[in-house]
């Protein structure tokens, strides 16, 4: 900046607020979207709803004022601070993207756990009604034999949590950040 000293003034001091605005905004978005990458959201819907209104906000706010710095830049024709500006703005709307492309990860990532659970739930309680299938029938035969019968509890397939449900997750989204990582790094 002090290479351009004369330039600074009031309209410098606008582009340096909207450009520190849309880093603290992508910042909040980024913090966000780690805070849903380590744990669920106590209420998903209003948190997913403030995500996506925020990101999108945010990333259409970047590329306005990189779209501005831009045609700003080939109006003058001239080495000045809207060039820094227009550096700046870019590195920002390509973080931004990054931002919204790792929600959408994250969202695909969601929905295969989801799937994952809910087909490793209904497989824990078809094995859990079998083993109750059997235990019945092993009593059933030891009280037509006249044999004593265990007493063990049945088990219950509606006994079964998707706490107690591991899954193995989604092995390739590490594939996909790294790409995109490297994408928005160049």
């Amino acid at each position: 900046m002090t290479i351009f000293r004369e330039e600074i003034g009031a309209w410098f001091l606008v582009m340096f607020t909207a450009l520190v605005t849309g880093k603290v905004w992508g910042w909040i978005g980024d913090g966000r979207l780690e805070v849903l990458e380590q744990q669920p959201p106590a209420n998903p819907r209003l948190f997913h709803t403030r995500l996506v209104v925020s990101l999108l906000m945010s990333t259409l706010y970047d590329v306005w004022i990189l779209r501005y710095c831009i045609n700003t830049v080939i109006q003058q024709a001239r080495p000045n601070m809207m060039v820094m500006f227009l550096f700046e703005f870019a590195v920002l709307a390509a973080c931004s993207i990054r931002t919204n492309c790792r929600y959408v990860l994250q969202l695909i990532e969601s929905r295969i756990i989801a799937r994952q659970t809910q087909g490793r739930l209904e497989e824990r309680r078809r094995q859990l009604q079998r083993e109750r299938d059997e235990m019945i029938g092993r009593r059933e035969a030891a009280a037509a034999l006249g044999e004593a019968a265990s007493d063990d509890p049945l088990p219950d397939p509606n006994d079964v949590d998707e706490i107690d449900i591991e899954v193995p997750g989604w092995e390739a989204k590490g594939q996909y950040v790294l790409t995109l990582e490297l994408i928005i790094g160049m």
